[in-house]
C-alpha cells in the first residue's frame, strides 16, 4: 500500500458457521433452506446471483435434501453449496460496499440494502 492509500480485510465466521446449518443470506434476507416450505421448491437460491450453485441452477429442493440427509458425503454436499452461495453473497456485498464508498454513497447504499435485507416484499 502507498501513501495515502486505506486497505481493507473482511474476516467473519457467519458465511461458514451459517452454512452448515443450512441458513443461506440473500439481498432480501436469510432462509432456513432446512424449512419443509424448501421441500418442492425448484428455484435456485437466489435469481441473478453469480456464485455457483445459483448458476448451476442448483434447487433449494436439491441443497435441502442434501441439508437434511442422514448421510454424511450428502450433507457435507449440502453444507458446500451452501457455503459457495454465502460466501458469493459476503464478497459481492463488500464489493458493494467499497464502490459505494468510492462514491461517497455509502449511505443510501446502507438504507436501500437494509431495507430490502429487514423488510422483503
Amino acid at each position: 500500500m502507498g501513501v495515502g492509500k486505506v486497505g481493507d480485510m473482511f474476516d467473519c465466521v457467519i458465511p461458514t458457521r451459517e452454512a452448515r446449518h443450512g441458513r443461506l443470506y440473500t439481498k432480501t434476507g436469510h432462509m432456513d433452506i432446512r424449512k419443509g416450505k424448501y421441500a418442492k421448491d425448484k428455484k435456485t437460491i437466489e435469481r441473478g446471483c453469480g456464485c455457483l450453485a445459483c448458476s448451476g441452477k442448483i434447487s433449494r429442493l436439491k441443497i435441502r435434501g442434501l441439508i437434511k440427509s442422514k448421510n454424511r458425503k450428502q450433507n457435507t454436499a449440502g453444507q458446500r453449496w451452501c457455503l459457495m452461495h454465502n460466501m458469493w453473497f459476503f464478497n459481492n456485498l463488500l464489493e458493494e460496499i467499497r464502490k459505494s464508498i468510492k462514491r461517497n454513497k455509502f449511505t443510501e447504499f446502507k438504507k436501500k440494502f437494509l431495507k430490502k435485507f429487514l423488510n422483503p416484499s
